[in-house]
Formats: C-alpha cells, structure tokens, sequence
C-alpha cells in the first residue's frame, strides 16, 4: 500500500484505489458448518478474487479473519466499483450452501471501497478508514453489495 502511494503520488495524476471485503454472517457460518468448511469457503473466495484480479499490481489481500483487502492503483473509480461488482457477483455465483442464511441460502459478501488522487497532507491510512466505513454502509444497509465513494479527505476544524 505504502509502495503503491508514494508511486500514485509522485506521478500526480494516477489513481489509487482501495476497497474492503467482508464475507457476511461468516463467524455465524463457520460456528454451523464448522471450520474446515469456513476454510474451504475462504480458500474458495480468495481464489475467485485473484482470478478477475489480472494486473500484475493489483492485490487482494486476508485483511483479517473474513475480511480482505483490495488494492488497484491506477484504477479510477468507475473500473475500481465495477472490479468491486464482479467479484461480488462471481462469489455469489459460487453458490456456496449456507442453509441457515436468512434470504440466499448462500454466503454472500459485502465490499466497501474508495478511489483517491494521492496528494501532500493525506495518508494512505485515510484512504482505507473511508473504504471500512463504505464497507459498514454496504452491511447497515442489507450486505451483498458493493458502496463505493470518492475519496473525501477529513477536515483539521
């Protein structure tokens, strides 16, 4: 990320993109299906990610637990959000049984993201602050969708 930063910043005028996934109800489960099956799930997403993933820059990341980091530089937000929407599509498209789910019957996943011009005064830091709380959005406001912003540096008041 840091590399990829100062890359987009020296050159001042290529896009940086970010984004967050979350694997929805996943602790929910892995706690029913048990654990080897919540690895083969994430082994199964991952590998998804990383095949519509094509670039040689581009990355996808375990972020932590079920959730995974997403990074396109040179990206702009349009080709960044519809990245995003594919791979939420293939990965509802895997159909992986989730009998308890309340409406997919499936697990599903949520993605928030952001796309910046790097500039002097911002950190990248920011960048990813803004794609968690897309991410947050996307859960509030049903999961199984991708929220995604420009990129909205905070105000010093």
């Amino acid at each position: 990320m840091e590399k990829e930063w100062s890359r987009s910043l020296r050159s001042g005028s290529r896009p940086l993109s970010v984004a967050i996934l979350d694997v929805d109800f996943f602790k929910k489960y892995n706690d029913s299906m048990g654990h080897p099956m919540g690895d083969k799930a994430l082994i199964a997403i991952a590998r998804t990610m990383t095949q519509i993933l094509s670039r040689p820059a581009d990355l996808a990341a375990r972020f932590g637990g079920e959730e995974f980091f997403i990074l396109l530089p040179d990206t702009d937000q349009e080709g960044a959000e519809m990245i995003a929407e594919h791979i939420r599509k293939a990965v509802d498209a895997l159909a992986i049984a989730y009998p308890v789910a309340s409406v997919t019957h499936h697990l599903s996943v949520s993605i928030g993201g952001t796309t910046a011009l790097p500039s002097p005064g911002i950190g990248y830091n920011e960048l990813i602050e803004q794609a968690d709380a897309n991410l947050y959005e996307a859960k509030n406001s049903g999961r199984n969708r991708v929220i995604w912003s420009a990129f909205a540096p905070h105000k010093d008041e």
